[in-house]
């Protein structure tokens, strides 16, 4: 089966129980089978504080953390990923309603820069993904590499960094991320391929900046 990236949506503000892709806000609803992907990110004085405790949804689904993520920046950045494998039918005039809830360790200073990004992705296997994480400053260009070994959907996640863009190395396509909060009109990236999935890295401004960044090989269907 070809992994193919169907729909994103972004939505802000913490405390977070929100409804996604429903056809009031021009979404398809969720066909049975597909994978979620969860982008959770923030903008937090004490990243290093700041945990995600749990993802739940309105139909029932079983979340989980992406193993190794949760990632914490040097300048106040946050970014942890959570996948919800062979979901459940959603009606597009029901959407589909998600929680996220953190330890929240400094209370209401996180609302105005938490944002939930979904990803609606068909084809995902539900096996162990391969991850590669990168923090701090960097300086542009970097190509950086994820050894998937076999078919697989590669996504870049990024935060703390909404001028940096994935250049050349492959048929990385880039995915202006809609909706709401602060992550609205930032980019992630994605590619089907196999063995060395190979993104490069670049902004506009040059020099170094500082992000938190995850690259994710989602192992594909046969």
């Amino acid at each position: 089966m070809f992994g193919r990236l169907k729909q994103t949506q972004s939505i802000g503000v913490y405390p977070f129980n929100r409804n996604f892709f429903n056809s009031a806000n021009g979404y398809n609803g969720i066909a049975a089978g597909d994978a979620i992907i969860a982008v959770i990110c923030c903008q937090f004085e004490a990243p290093d504080a700041l945990v995600v405790t749990s993802v739940t949804d309105s139909s029932g689904n079983r979340w989980a953390q992406v193993p190794g993520i949760a990632l914490r920046g040097g300048n106040e950045s946050f970014l942890d990923i959570w996948v919800a494998y062979d979901v459940a039918t959603v009606a597009p005039s029901d959407g589909l309603q998600v929680a996220v809830t953190t330890n929240n360790p400094a209370g209401s200073s996180i609302s105005d820069q938490f944002n939930v990004a979904l990803l609606d992705v068909e084809g995902l296997s539900g096996r162990t993904p391969w991850v590669n994480l990168f923090t701090g400053f960097l300086t542009y260009p970097f190509t950086v590499f994820v050894d998937a070994r076999s078919q697989s959907l590669g996504i870049c996640a990024f935060t703390n960094g909404g001028d940096v863009v994935v250049t050349t190395q492959g048929p990385w396509n880039m995915v202006a991320l809609a909706g709401e909060g602060p992550l609205n009109g930032e980019n992630i990236a994605y590619t089907v391929g196999t063995g060395t999935l190979q993104p490069t890295f670049n902004t506009e401004l040059g020099g170094e900046v500082d992000i938190a960044l995850a690259i994710i090989a989602f192992p594909l269907k046969p």
